[in-house]
């Protein structure tokens, strides 16, 4: 908190800075209206454009480390992963990025035990009178 005071101008004590992120803020509704803002009357072409990222070595106190393709591996690795959408300004050669969220990895599925097989049994000459 005290470094982010540190840019803000005169009234943007350390308390100001915590008031402000004890708030509930929709972040979807700010950021369309910063990015809104950005691009003014661009006319010009607008891309949506998405990727994903794999961070490797998340450490043993990250949320939801799992294994996740990594291009630069081509293969698999231990980390955490996100995807990312952005738009693009081609004229402009600007991006703003307008959702980022984190990939879970999938649940680990429990390895079934195979079934035992049934003792055979003496054939029973009568099934329907069996109860």
């Amino acid at each position: 908190m005290p470094g982010i005071s540190r840019w803000a101008e005169p009234g943007g004590s350390c308390r100001t800075v915590q008031r402000f992120f004890t708030k509930d803020i929709y972040w979807p509704s700010l950021n369309w209206s910063i990015e809104k803002a950005s691009f003014g009357d661009s006319s010009g072409v607008i891309l949506v454009a998405g990727d994903a990222t794999t961070v490797t070595e998340s450490g043993k106190q990250t949320f939801g480390p799992g294994k996740f393709f990594s291009s630069i591996y081509s293969r698999p690795v231990p980390g955490i992963a996100f995807q990312c959408l952005s738009l693009l300004n081609v004229e402009k050669r600007k991006s703003w990025p307008i959702l980022t969220e984190k990939i879970l990895p999938k649940p680990k599925q429990e390895k079934s035990k195979p079934l035992k097989k049934e003792k055979k049994r003496g054939r029973d000459p009568h099934p329907h009178l069996s109860v």
